[in-house]
């Protein structure tokens, strides 16, 4: 499939406009690689406060270990979450095909007009900033199915996905798609961010 690309992280959008088609499809071997890495650390804080009989974490210690349990959960949910299914949207014939979980089981398949794609658009409020945030829903065969939920620059991708369904907008969605996929190297240092730093901490103490 050619087009635009972008990785969300836990999923991939692909746009085509010349063939006036779309795909989402869960990102999960990401987790085979952020899971165990964030893991890593509150298991080895927790040996060192509670087996190995020599030392006892500090308050920053404790920060990191709870922090970083919390950051493993959400790694675990994000990417390894049921409703995160693979979707296809054809627009020429106004369909879209939403896949079973883990791309298990038949998928389902219903028309733009019975599918009731809506755009739920809210701002949550953030010390000294407000942060947007739009989710794009479908419901198909009586099942409410999240296609996006987005924050910040990259609503403008949720909101492009509903204009290309309800306006035929694909052009529109594919730029965006394009503009997603540039931000992708910097949800990559971000993440690789996250990874590194606890082991950058504990060398800077092992070398006091």
């Amino acid at each position: 499939m050619v087009g635009a690309r972008a990785w969300l992280v836990d999923r991939s959008v692909e746009v085509d406009a010349a063939r006036r088609s779309a795909r989402i499809t869960p990102m999960r071997w990401p987790a085979l690689l952020f899971v165990p890495a964030f893991a890593s650390t509150p298991a080895s804080l927790a040996w060192v406060q509670f087996f190995s009989g020599t030392a006892h974490l500090t308050t920053g210690g404790w920060v990191f270990m709870v922090g970083y349990a919390a950051l493993t959960v959400v790694a675990v949910v994000m990417f390894l979450r049921p409703s995160n299914r693979r979707v296809a949207i054809d627009f020429d014939a106004r369909r879209i095909s939403v896949g079973g979980p883990y791309g298990i089981g038949a998928s389902a398949d219903a028309s733009f007009a019975d599918a009731g794609i809506r755009l739920e658009e809210t701002v949550r409020q953030a010390p000294g900033r407000a942060i947007p945030r739009a989710k794009v829903t479908a419901t198909v065969a009586a099942h409410t199915y999240e296609l996006l939920d987005l924050a910040n620059e990259a609503t403008a991708l949720a909101r492009a996905l509903r204009d290309a369904v309800t306006d035929n907008k694909v052009e529109r969605l594919e730029a965006e798609a394009q503009a997603a996929g540039a931000e992708q190297g910097k949800r990559f240092v971000m993440l690789l961010g996250l990874m590194v730093l606890p082991g950058l901490m504990f060398a800077w103490a092992a070398l006091r």
